[in-house]
């Protein structure tokens, strides 16, 4: 049963049949929501969080995946995230950011509106890959989103350069690796028509190390891996 080109695929299965007919704890997105000992802001969280980079470099023309800011912070706040990553301080700079975090951010959006830069809340829950309605909604927020005037460089401080600048959209859950990963990977694959393999590489290369639970990867092999075969497409 086990070859290199499927093993990503069956891992998922056999996860998601054992969560589903045996015990939901078997699964390890349930672990790693209810087994945690530390809260999201303690310390041991916090000094994680500071020594993740606040924002990517542009994925595929479309994205940068970026972490959460916090109001508290006097560095890595939305007001200063502007300044270093807004549009209209970078001609690839973000015009607009999605929150994919499930609970009220720990940062006021009003800092990032402000500066110009739209917000949009999509919650989903962490430690879980997202689920095929939420990818599908997703996508069709990007599609909409697309046709912003703030991505079609009509919005920027010198419209000569309108031909140079790319203002991308920012998305982001607590750290900017998972779920913000797989959501992206799923656009990438569904919309611009990367091979699932080069789609993964891509986030991984903008945003080191890359989506770093397994069981996510798994779950994009199950979706998109499997169909891809079927049509007789080679994947890598």
């Amino acid at each position: 049963m086990y070859a290199t080109s499927t093993v990503r695929i069956l891992s998922r299965l056999i996860e998601t049949f054992l969560a589903h007919h045996v015990d939901e704890r078997l699964a390890l997105g349930w672990q790693l929501q209810h087994m945690t000992t530390s809260g999201k802001w303690d310390v041991k969280n916090l000094k994680k969080w500071q020594n993740i980079d606040e924002c990517s470099e542009p994925i595929a023309g479309v994205f940068r995946a970026m972490k959460t800011m916090r109001e508290v912070d006097d560095v890595q706040n939305p007001h200063e995230f502007v300044k270093k990553f807004g549009y209209k301080a970078l001609p690839d700079g973000v015009a607009i950011v999605i929150d994919i975090s499930h609970e009220s951010p720990v940062y006021d959006p009003k800092g990032l509106e402000d500066g110009g830069v739209e917000y949009h809340k999509f919650p989903t829950v962490s430690k879980l890959p997202p689920t095929a309605d939420e990818v599908e909604h997703f996508i069709s927020l990007i599609d909409q989103l697309r046709l912003s005037p703030r991505l079609q460089s009509s919005d920027t401080p010198d419209a000569s350069q309108d031909a140079e600048r790319h203002p991308v959209i920012g998305v982001h859950c607590h750290y900017g690796f998972n779920r913000t990963g797989f959501f992206i990977v799923c656009y990438l694959v569904e919309r611009l028509k990367y091979r699932l393999q080069d789609a993964i590489e891509e986030f991984a290369m903008k945003r080191k190390p890359g989506i770093k639970h397994e069981h996510f990867v798994n779950e994009l092999y199950v979706r998109y891996a499997v169909k891809m075969e079927r049509r007789g497409t080679i994947v890598g």
